[in-house]
């Protein structure tokens, strides 16, 4: 087994392996209540249920999200996300996203609902090997193999608030677009 996901009640476990199988497990009996298989046998890396258990997702190895149901393992969605290994996911605290962890250091934010990506975030120089967000929703923390942990602002008044507290003059285009993911900066007022 290369992962383990205790769903939100802790009746259930999940499991997956480097041979691409997941396997939903009762946790009381021990019983397997299903099995999935990743049709190309690519590693799931990463499991996450949602906040509610009604879903669990997997990173593969392959730079594919699955969604599947928690209950009967069908697939709801799949996103093909890039080429690159996932290396991980989590879901929101209440649901309604997604984040990835790449092999390549890139990490990604997704509607779990629509697939739709909403943020790419590539702070790191190796590989992501953890992410978790914070309780509110409001931050995103990852782990890097280049030996660092970073703390991302999901929102854009976190980001303005952030710069208020650390730039002593308005950033210039090329800031806000690279920092703020902005075309063009609200004013800070000084």
């Amino acid at each position: 087994m290369t992962e383990v996901a205790f769903s939100p009640e802790g009746t259930r476990l999940a499991t997956a392996s480097a041979d691409g199988a997941a396997k939903m497990w009762e946790v009381a009996s021990g019983k397997e209540l299903f099995a999935i298989s990743n049709p190309n046998g690519k590693a799931l890396r990463g499991l996450a249920f949602s906040p509610d258990g009604a879903r669990i997702a997997a990173a593969s190895a392959e730079g594919a999200i699955k969604i599947w149901s928690a209950t009967s393992g069908k697939e709801l969605r799949r996103i093909a996300t890039s080429n690159v290994a996932l290396t991980g996911i989590a879901f929101s605290p209440n649901g309604t996203r997604l984040a990835t962890a790449g092999a390549d250091g890139i990490v990604k934010v997704w509607d779990a609902v629509s697939g739709q990506e909403l943020l790419m975030l590539a702070s790191h120089s190796g590989a992501v090997n953890g992410l978790a967000f914070s309780p509110d929703g409001r931050r995103l923390a990852t782990a890097g193999n280049d030996k660092t942990a970073r703390v991302h602002a999901l929102h854009i008044e976190d980001l303005i608030t952030l710069a208020r507290t650390r730039v002593i003059r308005n950033l210039t285009r090329e800031e806000c677009r690279k920092y703020l993911l902005l075309e063009n900066c609200p004013p800070l007022p000084f």
